[in-house]
């Protein structure tokens, strides 16, 4: 499962054990002379999420970066929204509390995977619904029963820009795995074939995907900076993926072909995923504005 929080995507390794979500309102007992009390209602409590999460180089290039980024969000008490993988939006939070620990890192000594706790708390805006709950607030009979205001939730609209930057981790993921079970095909000669399908799978999610994040894509206004620039992109990582998952298919009818079709095709789509993830950090500019 992954999630994103402004421009810093995660990949959740725990589900739903890592994520906790409390939502909960104000009640309050109006006595009366005679019977039981009744409720009013002075309005919502602020959401928290407790969230568990595993940074790898293996999905974020700059590990250390998104380390210091998530810290000066928390120092700088600065909004954003928080998105999981199938482009839902649980709103938009402000970092209350983190924690860290270092995993693992490389030869230089630069961390490439760490483990993150987040407490975040609900960043709400002052709006007309905000205003309305506070007028009720003032008169004595508000009650549960008979209030005088209609509060409406709020509707989670999936934008395009969310549905881009959704297929965009979808496709990153898949064809990393992809590439990564390619590869052991061709390494571990007895489990070619179990790897080779494995791959082949891969791919085609990976193709699935870039298409989605395409016709999302061309939905986002042109006014949006650089959003020509990612369309470009998504369209060269399409055809990188195609030729790969056309290269894989051959492979499984003459496996001999497959050390030149991952060392071809394979790479091309390799390293064009960090073009992609790059180009792709423009949506994180404008996913809070719900275009």
């Amino acid at each position: 499962m992954l999630f994103q929080f402004g421009d810093i995507r995660f990949e959740l390794l725990d589900g739903p054990t890592g994520f906790e979500l409390d939502r909960g309102v104000n009640l309050a007992q109006q006595e009366r002379i005679t019977g039981k009390p009744t409720l009013q209602a002075p309005g919502g409590l602020l959401s928290t999420i407790n969230l568990s999460l595993t940074l790898s180089s293996w999905i974020t290039a700059d590990v250390q970066g998104s380390l210091s980024r998530l810290e000066s969000m928390m120092n700088q008490v600065k909004e954003a929204e928080l998105i999981n993988g199938v482009g839902f939006s649980y709103g938009t939070f402000v970092i209350q509390h983190m924690r860290s620990s270092i995993v693992k890192t490389d030869s230089k000594g630069a961390v490439t995977h760490a483990e993150v706790s987040l407490e975040l708390l609900e960043f709400a805006a002052y709006d007309q619904e905000t205003t309305a709950q506070l007028t009720a607030r003032k008169a004595a009979f508000a009650t549960i029963t008979a209030n005088p205001i209609q509060v409406v939730p709020k509707a989670i609209v999936s934008t395009p820009t969310a549905l881009t930057s959704r297929a965009v981790i979808l496709t990153t993921v898949a064809s990393r795995q992809g590439v990564a079970d390619a590869k052991k095909a061709v390494s571990v000669p007895d489990l070619t074939t179990k790897y080779l399908t494995k791959a082949v799978r891969g791919m085609e999610a990976a193709s699935e995907a870039v298409a989605e994040a395409r016709a999302s894509a061309n939905q986002i206004q042109s006014g949006v900076s650089n959003i020509a620039d990612l369309k470009s992109t998504l369209e060269n990582m399409q055809t990188r993926t195609e030729a790969f998952l056309t290269g894989l298919k051959s492979a499984q009818v003459s496996p001999g072909s497959l050390p030149a079709v991952v060392g071809g095709a394979g790479a091309a789509v390799e390293s064009y995923i960090r073009t992609l993830t790059s180009k792709a950090a423009i949506l994180s500019t404008v996913v809070s504005t719900r275009q």
